[in-house]
């Protein structure tokens, strides 16, 4: 298998990581008021931003990852959701899933080249 692991600590975090999923954390508990933004959801929202980028740099890459990143096709979104459906509770999934399209639609091109820069591609 890989030897990269999932982020476990705050000193692992890259800024622009921590921002984005922030951002996207706060947009769920607007939508789900059982959502709790703490230091512990952040770090499963990076993970899955990050599990999903990783998949598709086996397949893509880095320019038409910046372009999914911000218009995801329909296997982009479903793997996005499932990786929402294996971290988050059953009726949390839809407001966590739905953040995360939309802040990402919401991205600029230089943060998303700088999300991109942060994670590494699988060899």
């Amino acid at each position: 298998m890989s030897n990269l692991k999932p982020i476990q600590s705050w000193d692992d975090v890259p800024e622009i990581q921590e921002a984005i999923a922030t951002r996207i954390a706060i947009h769920a508990q607007s939508k789900e008021d059982q959502f709790f933004v703490d230091p512990a959801t952040i770090l499963v929202l990076i993970n899955c931003i990050i599990s999903v980028i990783r998949l598709l740099y086996v397949c893509k890459n880095k320019e038409s990852i910046a372009e999914s990143v911000n218009k995801p096709t329909y296997v982009e979104k479903f793997l996005l959701h499932r990786q929402v459906k294996k971290n988050f509770p059953k009726k949390q999934v839809k407001a966590v899933y739905n953040s995360m399209i939309t802040v990402c639609r919401q991205l600029s091109e230089k943060e998303i080249k700088e999300l991109l820069g942060t994670i590494k591609e699988k060899k």
